[in-house]
């Protein structure tokens, strides 16, 4: 060292003893704290080791090239700073505030190169630039309160452990866009405020993704990304639950574990064109007592307070297993059109509102798990179980549909109805075979049925739609599919063949008493004789008549046997 105050800020440590540096940073920490309290600004290349300063003001101040090691920065104020090109390692902000001055508009670090740093209870009123920086270790912002744009431009993490931000609020726009478009290190994310939209796009996770009792009050995107490690959205307790308004992942590749734990989704909620590899876990999340029991689950839930919400599935594959295991409100729709479930026999929905769902052209629906699940029901006299679209469909609201298949209504309106028919008859058959499957018989009857009446309303002749509309209401209203309706209801009504057959009993013993003078006790005996196949007790009744009643107590009594035989092989099985 040659006196000057320049050699001895920017003077190294390599090569010198331990006694000799730590002579040169008592000396360096007294010149820097005199220069700081004497208002310079200029410390540009300098180097700095195991120092703490506090409650100092630092007004535009220059570090760019500097290198600092080991330091503290407590209480202190920066009006104005430029970490440009420095190399910060084992440095610490705690309770710091930034601000802008007249020569900074915001806090550069352009370029520098950060190991094991901590922000810890800090305020930025100015806007901070991670631009080509490099990360190293481990980074965290804890307590921090970001009021202008944070952005993590073009940053390298290939040496980064992990960069954790906790109880962190971003009150303006937050960007990340790594090098190459690859974080190499975890990121979590904790007990965090996005009060601006949030992305990613076009980056691939390498590391795990972790966000915990994370509230985002604005939309929420993430477009074209591969997760190579694990992503887990959770609640941290009971008060601070992970919260989404208006989340969008479209064209991603998940190759491990997604998992929405303690999740509550306020907005629509859309997976578009996604892969899963791994398993897809939507389930609650676990609150622990003093003695680590479990008393008290928070559940993963969609629009549960009454907002009309929109969860999309659209086009989708899910390889693994896939649990949806949430509360769903009533105004929530549920699209999964056009998903793949390649492993169904590991997909299940428990406990879990399907009256608003869509499961149009999904392939493994008929292998799939539902446990005490909620559908939509319908019919006047006869309730049974049926699908949204259906309903939509008898509604007239064959644009809603198309929109869950983004797909938009063209002139041939009808063409369009066919085909959306025929949709929800496949639907109808794989849910049948589903809860069959389960053993649950009485819930598959109820979608045979739904199956039955899409066959009925999509009017075919001679295996070919019609187009016709008075041949498409005749075929609908008047054949045999449609009195296979009317007496036994596809044969899953046992009760409606025996309400056939004592009308049909009365009607004929009515017209018996009516046009041939025999008294009602005669009436109903040669018709219930007639009926039953047995000998008439008159011979005042022409044969065509006695004929015609056999007849039909031929087809109801089939009917009812047939109804009968498959209520009672349901129960057996």
């Amino acid at each position: 060292m040659n006196g000057s105050v320049y050699c001895v800020l920017h003077e190294p440590f390599e090569g010198k003893s331990e006694e000799e540096k730590k002579k040169l940073a008592v000396l360096k920490k007294e010149q820097f704290l005199r220069e700081i309290d004497e208002g310079a600004k200029d410390f540009r290349g300098i180097i700095l080791r195991n120092m703490m300063i506090r409650d100092k003001t630092l007004e535009d101040v220059d570090f760019s090239n500097a290198v600092l090691e080991f330091i503290r920065f407590v209480n202190c104020t920066f009006k104005g700073v430029d970490f440009s090109d420095c190399k910060l390692s084992a440095v610490t902000f705690k309770s710091c505030g930034f601000e802008k001055s007249e020569d900074f508009s915001g806090v550069p670090f352009w370029k520098a190169s950060l190991k094991e740093l901590t922000f810890m209870d800090c305020d930025f009123s100015v806007g901070i630039n991670f631009d080509s920086t490099e990360f190293k270790g481990r980074v965290s912002f804890s307590g921090t309160n970001f009021k202008e744009y944070v952005k993590f431009w073009n940053i390298l993490t290939e040496t980064c452990k992990e960069i954790t931000l906790e109880d962190v609020t971003f009150k303006r726009k937050f960007r990340f866009s790594p090098k190459d478009n690859v974080v190499r290190c975890k990121l979590k994310f904790s007990s965090v405020v996005f009060k601006s939209d949030f992305g990613f796009y076009g980056i691939t996770f390498e590391d795990d993704l972790t966000f915990s009792g994370v509230r985002f009050e604005r939309s929420v995107e993430f477009r074209k990304c591969r997760f190579n490690g694990r992503v887990e959205f959770s609640a941290l307790s009971k008060d601070k639950k992970t919260e989404f308004n208006d989340v969008k992942f479209e064209d991603c590749t998940f190759f491990n574990d997604l998992k929405f734990a303690g999740v509550d989704f306020k907005s629509n909620t859309r997976f578009i064109n996604c892969d899963f590899v791994k398993r897809v876990l939507f389930v609650e999340f676990p609150i622990p007592d003093q003695n680590f029991e479990v008393k008290e689950d928070i559940p993963t839930q969609f629009g549960i307070n009454g907002e009309n919400v929109k969860v999309e599935f659209y086009n989708c594959t899910f390889q693994d297993l896939f649990n949806f295991r949430t509360k769903i409100g009533e105004n929530v729709e549920l699209n999964f059109s056009g998903s793949i479930f390649e492993r169904p026999e590991r997909v299940e929905f428990r406990n879990v509102n399907l009256s608003k769902a869509s499961f149009l052209y999904v392939r493994g629906l008929e292998k799939v798990r539902f446990t005490n699940v909620t559908w939509n029901r319908t019919g006047k006299f006869i309730k049974r179980f049926c699908l949204y679209d259906e309903k939509l469909l008898a509604e007239g609201k064959i644009e809603k549909i198309l929109k869950n298949l983004l797909r938009k209504l063209d002139e041939d309106r009808l063409e369009q109805e066919m085909e959306l028919m025929e949709a929800i008859a496949q639907a109808y058959r794989q849910l049948r075979m589903a809860y069959e499957s389960s053993l649950m018989y009485p819930e598959a009857g109820d979608f045979y049925i739904g199956e039955m009446e899409m066959k009925r309303l999509n009017a075919v002749f001679r295996k070919k739609p019609v187009e016709n509309r008075l041949l498409r209401f005749l075929i609908q209203n008047f054949s045999l599919t449609a009195f296979y309706k009317y007496l036994s209801y596809y044969g899953e009504c046992y009760w409606l063949p025996l309400l056939w057959m004592f009308l049909i009993i009365l009607g004929f013993s009515g017209f018996y008493q009516h046009y041939y003078g025999l008294n009602w006790h005669q009436a109903l005996e040669n018709s219930f004789s007639a009926f039953f196949q047995m000998l008439p007790q008159t011979t005042k009744v022409p044969y065509l008549a006695i004929v015609l009643e056999r007849l039909l107590g031929l087809i109801f009594m089939a009917l009812f046997i047939l109804a009968l035989r498959r209520k009672f092989k349901k129960t057996e099985e």
